[in-house]
């Protein structure tokens, strides 16, 4: 009777464990439009302009790095608001994210404005997998919390 018990107690986990595993296969994981929807969704943030990929090296990052992204800034260059979110290809999102750094850094130091100082000192680089984002923006966080949700 122990014996029966103690197998069925094990087939039982077994199954738990293999039906916990098909789970986590299920969540889709979503592009940076598809991320950017969700954030513009959930956070007010000014109106913005795409950042087209030909602009891309003036933010240091290699358009041949990734594999898709989206960027934007806000319209209005008083208002120092910037999102980008990049899928890196395979090996080089080291790079990538060092691009966003060294401009994170040269955001710290052309802010002018006291909004401006404001969101850069606040801004973020950081990664999830492949993703590489940079987030400029008071929010920064609330952005952030988002991003890693997705």
């Amino acid at each position: 009777m122990k014996r029966i018990i103690i197998i069925l107690t094990a087939v039982t986990l077994l199954l738990s464990v293999c039906v916990g595993c098909e789970n986590s296969t299920d969540k889709p994981v979503l592009s940076p439009e598809e991320i950017y929807e969700r954030i513009i969704e959930e956070v007010d943030l000014p109106i913005m302009l795409d950042i087209s990929e030909s602009r891309l090296d003036e933010y240091n990052v290699e358009p041949d790095n990734a594999v898709s992204f989206i960027a934007k800034e806000a319209a209005i260059s008083a208002i120092f608001v910037q999102l980008i979110i990049i899928e890196a290809k395979d090996g080089k999102v080291g790079a990538v994210r060092d691009a966003m750094s060294e401009h994170q850094a040269r955001l710290k130091d052309d802010a002018f404005y006291p909004q401006g100082r404001q969101a850069a000192a606040a801004s973020i680089v950081g990664t999830i997998g492949n993703l590489v984002y940079l987030i400029c923006d008071e929010n920064a966080q609330e952005v952030e919390k988002i991003i890693k949700e997705s």
